[in-house]
């Protein structure tokens, strides 16, 4: 019996976290083997390069404005990365790291109202701590006691 696109969905929802998971445990034990800022050196370099032979005809018609715009995209997000990935060298705690990046997907719209004066809708303002208090009961077993790496995972986030 063929699996429903809900099934599917579903499914590559399970695998895209074990998979997110993983990685976590993956780059916690690569940044004990080499500094931190090596690490995402290799990472972005391999997976710019792997790119670049990919969508090379795509990258050629990219105009001045595109890559003005792609390389501060890249910039923020490269800022981030590297935020993570210290924030992953001085963590103690794994668990508490991954509550404190989580709230980037609440802070969005905070932000966009505190800097884009977007309007959100009532019910985010409702989901906001809802969210929040399920993270902290997911994630912060010990407490949250303030160290380095939190503030590095929060500068991610």
């Amino acid at each position: 019996m063929p699996l429903s696109n809900t099934h599917k969905s579903d499914l590559l929802l399970v695998l895209v976290t074990l998979m997110a998971a993983i990685s976590w445990m993956f780059s916690k034990e690569a940044v004990l083997l080499m500094p931190p800022l090596m690490f995402m050196a290799m990472r972005f370099l391999l997976a710019g390069s792997v790119l670049a032979v990919i969508a090379w005809p795509s990258l050629k018609r990219l105009s001045l404005d595109q890559i003005k715009r792609s390389a501060g995209v890249g910039l923020v997000f490269g800022v981030a990365m590297t935020c993570w990935v210290m924030g992953l060298f001085h963590a103690t705690h794994v668990g508490e790291g991954a509550f404190l990046t989580s709230l980037g997907v609440v802070i969005v719209p905070v932000l966009a109202r505190v800097v884009f004066r977007e309007e959100q809708p009532l019910s985010t303002w409702f989901a906001i701590p809802v969210a929040v208090s399920g993270l902290a009961l997911l994630s912060l077993k010990n407490g949250f006691r303030p160290e380095i790496g939190q503030l590095f995972f929060v500068g991610a986030a």
